[in-house]
Order: C-alpha cells, then sequence, then structure tokens
C-alpha cells in the first residue's frame, strides 16, 4: 500500500489527547519495521537500557527519506541482516511520547518486512550509527529472538505493537487477543 493511501491514524497516550497540545509537541517521523519468516516475529530486548522490554526494529526518518526507504534502511541497520525484502505498508498511527519523557509525537509509518535469509534462532548485534551513543544513552547490543505469531509474541514498549493485527491479518493468522 503507498504512502498517502487510506489507513488507521490515530493519536494515543492513555487515552486521547486534544489537537491543542499537539501543535506544542515536535512531530517525529518514525518507520517500524515487523520483519516475518514464516509465522515468526522478529523482536529484541536491551539489556541495560534505559526502557527495559521488547521492541521491533524501528527508527527516524532521514531528512527528505521516503519512509519505504527508511524501514529497510531501519531493518538493515538494526539488525544486521542483509536479505530483506519490503511487502508493504501496514499503517499510520501517531503516539504522544510523554509517558517516556519525550515532548514529541511520533508519527509512525508500520511496514511488513520479509527476512529471506537463514539465521540463528538468537543472535545479538549493534547498530553500527555512532551518533546514537551517549553517556545517558551507551551502547547496547540489541538481542534479537524469532518469536511464532500471535501467541509467543511479547508486549512491545511504546505502542509499537499497534499494527500487529493488521500484519496478523495480511498474513491470514488468527489473533488470539
Amino acid at each position: 500500500m503507498p504512502v498517502g493511501s487510506a489507513v488507521t491514524c490515530t493519536i494515543y497516550c492513555g487515552g486521547w489527547i486534544r489537537a491543542s497540545l499537539i501543535s506544542r509537541l515536535t512531530r517525529i517521523y518514525k518507520v517500524v519495521a515487523y520483519i516475518t519468516r514464516e509465522d515468526h516475529l522478529l523482536v529484541f530486548d536491551q539489556k541495560g537500557a534505559r526502557f527495559p522490554g521488547f521492541q521491533v526494529p524501528a527508527g527516524s526518518l532521514e531528512a527528505g527519506e521516503d519512509p519505504s526507504a527508511g524501514a529497510l534502511r531501519e531493518a538493515i541497520e538494526e539488525t544486521g541482516l542483509e536479505q530483506l525484502s519490503l511487502v508493504g505498508l501496514l499503517g499510520v498511527a501517531q503516539r504522544d511520547m510523554r509517558d517516556y519523557g519525550f515532548d514529541q509525537i511520533h508519527h509512525r509509518f508500520f511496514f511488513h518486512i520479509l527476512c529471506e535469509q537463514p539465521t540463528p534462532a538468537t543472535w545479538q548485534h549493534t547498530d553500527p550509527d555512532p551518533s546514537l551513543v551517549s553517556e545517558e544513552m551507551p551502547l547496547l547490543p540489541f538481542d534479537f529472538q524469532w518469536v511464532r505469531m500471535p501467541d509467543k509474541v511479547p508486549h512491545l514498549l511504546a505502542d509499537f505493537g499497534y499494527h500487529l493485527p493488521s500484519l496478523y491479518q495480511t498474513l491470514g493468522i488468527k489473533d488470539q487477543a
């Protein structure tokens, strides 16, 4: 589905927020990559991270970057995988990040990406981008694992699981939620 098509778009942070408040928050454009292989989803956690818990590859779009290109770039950078193919856009959502200490609205594009290379069941990879390292955000490896959908998918941080139902529908998997 091309960007600009009819997709679900909401703003949620434990409750609906007023439009007047949204205009005062910084808008950041993000991509979220649901990487699949057969009936498994790739997730990771980072031991010692500021916000512990499971995530999927995601990141900020670069200036002028097409969201689909950004999703593939982030997926490759964060996982170390190279044989990935874009299946399509699953939807768009906006997330108020104040509950994580950021005065930001993340405008997120959720993509389905297919892994077409063999991988171990678990592995570690470190994002090679040195701009991500700071005193409060040290370089931590991502601990990746494949989990069976939908029953073994853990809760994902910061509403990264928002479009999992769309992914399951695309794949013909019944959501057990």
